[in-house]
Parts: C-alpha cells; structure tokens; sequence
C-alpha cells in the first residue's frame, strides 16, 4: 500500500489532471496462471497485453494466506489482526477464479482434453480467462470514454490458488500430498 500511495503521490506529476485509479482484484489468482507469468495453457490475452504496455511488478508478499485478510490488508495498508479481520471481509472485486466460481462453460469444454485432462483445472483454466476477458472489457470503456490516458491501473490477486492436482487443500497454496 505504501507503494500504490507513493505511486498516487508522483502521478500529480505526470497526469494534467487527478487520475482515475483502478485496482483490480482477482480472488485466487496464482502469479504463473497468465500468458505474461509464463503459462502455456491459459489465454489472458488483454493483462499479458498491459504487461508488454506498462511496469510488471513481480516481488511482493500476501498479508494473509486466506482472501479476506489479504484484501482487509490491501484496503487498510494494515497487518490483518490489527483489525479483526480473518475471514469475514469481503468486497467488489472479481470472485473468479476462486476455487468454487463455475467458469464459462464453453472454455472449459474447450480446454478439457485440450490444455488439460484434469477437469478442476480446465474450470480454474477457464475462470482465468473468463477474469481476463472482463479486463479487457474495462480496458474498451476506458478507451471509449477517452480515460485510459489518465488511469492508473493495478491488477493483483489476494494470495493465489490452491493446487488444483492435490486432493486435500488447507488453504490457498497451502497443500497436503496425499497421492
């Protein structure tokens, strides 16, 4: 938070006017799950495309392992128990590609058999893609309403997926092998 404060602060700098700034969250996101992080499998088309236009930060930690504390951290630029909150926070943000979002059906059909045998990762392959498909819907009405020159745009996730191949899952990237 104190960077995005930082980057608020010299943006009177480079924008005429105060800028739009826009922070998208997606629930569940895992860094390696775009084009531009090195995924073969998963079309994300209009963030690999910000991430060839704009800063690409890749360094960074999660202040809590579970959704709702990572995002009361982001919201308040606070350490979660410093605020209570440890499950029950929640708000606008994209819900995919948390673990239980039914994704489009189309692009899991799509990619079941074809990027992946493995039918819980052709639904996160697809909620993915359905995440990036509703950036680039941000982007056309950015540009349509002659904004995009003056946004600041963040996308970011909460912590990261749970590993969709193992059987029991504690908690986001946190794993128990059991096969």
């Amino acid at each position: 938070m104190k960077g995005l404060l930082l980057t608020m602060a010299l943006a009177g700098s480079v924008f005429a006017a105060p800028p739009t700034i826009l922070i998208i969250v997606a629930v569940d996101l895992g860094y390696g799950d775009l084009g531009c992080t090195g995924n073969p499998r998963i079309r994300t088309a209009n963030i690999d495309r910000l991430a060839k236009e704009a800063t690409t930060l890749a360094n960074f930690y999660a202040a809590g392992s579970v959704c709702s504390p990572s995002r009361a951290a982001m919201m308040t630029a606070r350490i979660p128990y410093r605020h209570g909150i440890h499950g029950l926070l929640q708000f606008v943000d994209f819900y995919e590609p948390h673990w239980f979002v039914d994704a489009p059906r189309e692009i899991v059909g799509r990619d079941l058999g074809s990027a992946t045998d493995n039918e819980n990762e052709a639904n996160y392959f697809a909620a993915v893609e359905q995440v990036d498909r509703q950036v680039g819907r941000i982007l056309k009405s950015l540009d349509d309403e002659r904004l995009a020159n003056n946004t600041l745009l963040f996308i970011t996730s909460d912590n990261g997926p749970a590993n969709l191949r193992k059987t029991e899952t504690y908690s986001a990237g946190s794993s128990l092998v059991t096969s």
